[in-house]
């Protein structure tokens, strides 16, 4: 049998093409040759086996399309058994989308922190050894798998980048059947499974404490991140330019106010054998929710085996190559392959000298090719060299441009890019500074070393124009990098600080700058990306009692928020229960 029989009817067109080409070229051969003389007459005068051996070329032409076309037609015989495994880790993310995740309690709002916190978790899964299945699950009056389950990260990306509040049809929260759909899709599957459920804890009479236990019963662990504060705020409405139209209002036409409700989510977490987390400023959570999913049951995935047939197509290639190998080796007269022999060898003897005089220009040529590629790699490191040398004498303006000269040599290596930021930030030209950080991440091949340096100057430059919420997500995402850097968890904390804090706009006022940070990615070690010196730290230290200043105890209090990663399942709930939401809630 054939795993592709159509292909045989396209053999046929094309042997029956094939044949009457050859025809045509015999006939088209009798006229030429009828034009000098009887065919009879030059019959006696070629040798007989001419006509013989063009007749057998032929045939073998022939068979070689037929092989062709056979092996493309895919013949099958005999019956083996074939094996697959699917992946062991399968992942489903569960988003809010209800009008409550619109609240602002959380910068910049609840939907989206939960975004920010979706990028982060896609991220770390795609770097986790065993391909993981990923698919998404919207909520909010209703549920829907807004992406099945699959390998294609980028795929996954996508739809988490469309994800909106209110973007189903019907209005409310139903987190319970969020949990059942997850249930359905998760069930088929072995191993790993995990539900990843992204909500402030509202819910309209689904009971998601019931569903959790059903996943579990379906080896399905539930993870909760909460959003919002316990505090609450009112949901705004805004039209399509992000202007404030009003507040939701209910029924009675009081503003409504959402609360984040960590009770719930913690009983679904722990019905499922899963954890719950509060999203916090620093996103510390994430790896520790990534780090119990790769601590999940182990298990080779599922296994399926199935009866196919052998596939032999590699029988007619081989022999059609070798047909084509016979008539290619096959004269149409006798002794032309001695003729075809002294020819060459006399074309050797003249050409000889030649040879010789292009073999050295070949050569040279090369070598010439490797060479500037050599110089264009010394120059790129003595440029490099030379502006660190400018650096460390505070001659940023002449380092900046041995850098540009270093990155032109270079332009694919990251190193004098990042460099050329630390001199854009000695300048005072934090934005500059900024984009070429942001530019040195995105070369191919950075090390992870150089990302997390470069955050961290991302973040120095953003406090330096007192952007501090941008400050503290670079100092973030410089921290989930390297999470031992004792510098970009103080930064942190100082941006934190005064996000909550912001000190007041006087002239002549010496800002509190972040900690110093050594490090850097040239080669030789850049000078430190440092937003201050020593002495203006020992300055700060000395004034840090001051208003609006970090004092130790909150410096302490606002460290020990960063780095406690241990996930608040075991904290204290609430006294008292959520009131049961009444009918007709649509946020």
């Amino acid at each position: 049998m054939f795993r592709n029989p159509f292909y045989l009817l396209w053999l046929a067109i094309a042997f029956a093409a094939v044949w009457i080409l050859i025809r045509l070229g015999n006939s088209k051969r009798e006229k030429i040759s009828a034009q000098f003389g009887n065919l009879s007459t030059l019959a006696r005068l070629l040798k007989p086996e001419t006509s013989r051996r063009r007749n057998i070329k032929s045939l073998l032409q022939l068979g070689v399309i037929v092989l062709l076309f056979l092996a493309l037609a895919g013949p099958q015989w005999g019956i083996e058994l074939s094996s697959s495994k699917s992946s062991s880790q399968v992942v489903l993310l569960a988003v809010d989308t209800s009008l409550s995740m619109l609240t602002e309690d959380v910068s910049p709002s609840r939907l989206e922190k939960a975004r920010n916190e979706l990028d982060l978790i896609v991220s770390g899964l795609k770097e986790e050894g065993t391909p993981a299945r990923i698919g998404v699950i919207v909520f909010s009056g209703q549920a829907t798998l807004a992406c099945p389950l699959t390998t294609d990260l980028s795929a996954v990306s996508d739809v988490l980048s469309d994800i909106h509040a209110d973007m189903l049809p019907t209005p409310g929260t139903a987190m319970g059947n969020a949990i059942n759909l997850a249930t359905q899709t998760l069930s088929p599957y072995a191993g790993n499974k995990n539900l990843i459920l992204l909500s402030d804890g509202g819910d309209h009479g689904t009971h998601p404490g019931e569903a959790a236990q059903e996943a579990a019963a379906h080896g399905i662990r539930v993870f909760t991140l909460g959003f919002g504060t316990t505090e609450g705020g009112p949901i705004p409405i805004k039209d399509a330019s992000g202007n404030l139209i009003r507040y939701q209002k209910n029924k009675s036409g009081t503003t409504v106010i959402t609360h984040l409700r960590p009770e719930i989510l913690q009983k679904i977490a722990s019905k499922s054998g899963g954890n719950y987390w509060q999203a916090s400023a620093t996103q510390d959570e994430i790896s520790d929710l990534l780090k119990e999913i790769a601590q999940g049951p182990k298990s080779k995935g599922i296994e399926e085996t199935a009866h196919v047939y052998k596939n032999h197509f590699l029988i007619p290639l081989s022999l059609a190559f070798l047909l084509l190998l016979i008539e290619f080796l096959i004269p149409e007269k006798r002794g032309a392959l001695e003729e075809i022999s002294k020819s060459g060898k006399n074309f050797i003897k003249k050409t000889r000298p030649v040879k010789k005089e292009t073999a050295l220009l070949i050569f040279f040529t090369l070598l010439q090719i490797s060479l500037l590629g050599s110089i264009a790699k010394a120059g790129m490191e003595s440029d490099l060299r030379q502006g660190n040398n400018l650096y460390g004498a505070k001659q940023y303006a002449a380092s900046l441009n041995a850098y540009i000269s270093a990155i032109k040599a270079s332009p694919n290596n990251p190193k004098p890019i990042f460099n050329a930021g630390d001199a854009f930030y000695r300048l005072g030209k934090y934005g500059s500074a900024s984009k070429a950080f942001t530019h040195a991440m995105k070369v191919q091949g950075a090390p992870q070393v150089l990302k997390s340096a470069a955050y961290y100057n991302i973040g120095n430059s953003a406090f330096q124009k007192s952007q501090y919420a941008e400050a503290a997500a670079a100092y973030r995402n410089s921290l989930i990098l390297n999470p031992n850097s004792p510098e970009a968890a103080h930064n942190l904390a100082v941006a934190l600080h005064y996000l909550k804090h912001p000190p007041p706009k006087k002239k002549n006022q010496k800002k509190n700058n972040p900690k110093n940070k050594k490090g850097g990615g040239g080669n030789p070690p850049p000078p430190p990306p440092r937003p201050s010196s020593s002495q203006q730290n020992q300055k700060q230290q000395q004034s840090s009692q001051s208003q609006n200043q970090l004092s130790k105890d909150d410096l302490r209090r606002v460290l020990s928020s960063v780095t406690d990663k241990k996930p608040n399942t075991n904290q204290q709930l609430q006294k008292g229960s959520p009131s049961k939401a009444p009918d007709g809630e649509d946020w």
